[in-house]
């Protein structure tokens, strides 16, 4: 995105130094639309990226339930926490080792499309 923004930056720059006059305004206006429209296409892309990695996580834990359901079988565990949610305890019986192997022999990749969404303008903006 860089190559983009860097010809923005620069425009915007040469235009600070500029009279106000009527010349001048209309290439403000132009490049404030540019900016927006560069701004909703941002916006759109991460929107995407967060609906991949959504989608992606979805299929790991999809792959993951089963295998960790089957060691806390084996365990006799009475109680299966999230790590993430713990503050503190005995680790010493920490199920995310045997979990990880078992997934492993399960899947060696995980192959995902990036997710395509509508683009969607906000009120007044147009597309770019």
């Amino acid at each position: 995105m860089s190559s983009v923004v860097r010809p923005l930056e620069a425009e915007a720059k040469a235009l600070q130094g500029q009279p106000d006059n009527a010349q001048s305004k209309s290439r403000r206006e132009a490049l404030a639309a540019r900016w927006q429209a560069l701004q909703v296409k941002v916006q759109h892309n991460n929107r995407e990226i967060e609906a991949t990695r959504a989608k992606a996580m979805e299929r790991i834990a999809a792959e993951t339930q089963p295998v960790v359901a089957q060691v806390y079988s084996q365990k006799k565990c009475g109680l299966v926490l999230d790590r993430g949610t713990v503050l503190g305890g005995n680790f010493a019986n920490d199920l995310t080792a045997e979990v990880v192997r078992g997934v492993d022999a399960r899947i060696k990749t995980i192959t995902f499309e990036r997710e395509r969404l509508p683009i969607q303008f906000q009120p007044g903006t147009a597309p770019g």
